[in-house]
């Protein structure tokens, strides 16, 4: 019997078959409401999938997982991380709003001289001390069943074996949780004092679980659909000669895009306060696949002039004044320019 209703928010982890995500399906008292992860993305996958959200079903725990890939990319110096930070606002903004309990899941990356490189697991370790937010830290799992190079299948993903362990530690910080819901209304508690303590003109957590994020979705002439047997994307289709201004009632800054990266070879050139031309272009392009659908940040964030930045598409090339996406190879490929955006993230400034 089902006594655990749970989502979740991950990347490829939460996806890939064996890791934690299959092995919670496997347990007779969790009932996985959704698994929203998108693999291969950046944080700021957060307010992509999160707007997929089926609110009619209604989750007791709401499950995170995003520290690979950013670790990923902090690796290559190709991330911000500032974005990390309106990234997890927005995610406690959401379970306040919708009443749900977040656990985050701290997943390291396992470096090429086989020790867990724990630079952003640390950071989201902070991030969820500040606001008393549970989390599992792998990094110390790890530690009690033996050493990283036996555990991990990979840099990115943990073993089979491994995740299930994940999976089974994971369960027992929704078990607890439950028991303190159902015993003291833990929650509901912790939700009207912070509200309370948010109408105070003194409070610092007014601001700090406040999200001031949008998605601002696309509209061209040129579009597209893309469809999985899990998920179906309208794309707006642009080329070398394709203008785009994106628009809206107020100052912001530009976080990143959802896009189909299967489908997309193009350098983006975004002006506004600051330019940024940021290269899109990446080792996974395959006109031949139905769909691969990601969220990436930029890796400087692009602020608007007077509510609007525009954006003009480029012939990716080798320079310095071409940022790097971290699946950006340094080298680009010789095709034409095409990009598939969805939507844009913004936060408001």
């Amino acid at each position: 019997m089902h006594e655990l209703n749970i989502k979740i928010l991950g990347t490829s982890n939460g996806i890939i078959k064996g890791g934690y995500a299959a092995h919670l399906l496997e347990n007779a008292r969790v009932n996985v409401l959704q698994n929203l992860s998108i693999g291969s993305s950046h944080p700021t996958v957060i307010a992509h999938a999160l707007e997929r959200s089926d609110l009619s079903q209604r989750e007791e725990f709401l499950l995170l997982d995003v520290c690979v890939n950013e670790q990923r990319a902090m690796s290559k110096n190709r991330y911000e991380q500032s974005i990390s930070v309106s990234m997890f606002r927005h995610f406690l903004s959401y379970c306040f709003e919708v009443g749900v309990t977040p656990v985050v899941l701290l997943l390291p990356v396992l470096g090429e001289d086989g020790q867990l490189i724990t630079e952003t697991t640390e950071r989201w370790k902070s991030l969820c001390d500040q606001y008393f937010v549970r989390y599992l830290d792998v990094f110390e799992l790890a530690n009690r069943f033996g050493t990283a190079k036996d555990l991990w299948r990979d840099s990115n993903h943990p073993s089979i074996e491994f995740s299930e362990k994940i999976a089974e530690e994971t369960f027992h910080i929704f078990s607890e949780l439950h028991s303190e819901n159902k015993k003291h209304g833990f929650f509901e508690m912790a939700r009207k004092a912070i509200n309370m303590f948010r109408s105070s003109s003194r409070n610092p957590v007014k601001e700090r679980i406040s999200s001031k994020l949008d998605i601002i979705h696309l509209n061209s002439e040129r579009k597209v659909v893309r469809k999985t047997n899990l998920l179906s994307v309208d794309f707006c289709v642009y080329d070398e000669n394709s203008k785009l201004v994106i628009s809206s009632g107020g100052d912001f800054r530009i976080l990143g895009f959802a896009l189909d990266m299967a489908h997309t070879h193009s350098a983006l050139k975004l002006s506004g306060k600051n330019i940024v031309i940021q290269r899109f272009d990446n080792s996974y392009y395959d006109e031949s696949k139905k769909l691969w659908y990601v969220s990436w940040s930029l890796l400087k964030p692009v602020y608007s002039q007077e509510g609007k930045v525009e954006v003009s598409f480029l012939k990716p090339k080798r320079d310095g004044e071409f940022l790097l996406n971290d699946h950006t190879p340094f080298q680009p490929e010789r095709r034409s320019v095409t990009a598939e955006l969805e939507s844009v993230l913004v936060e408001y400034v």
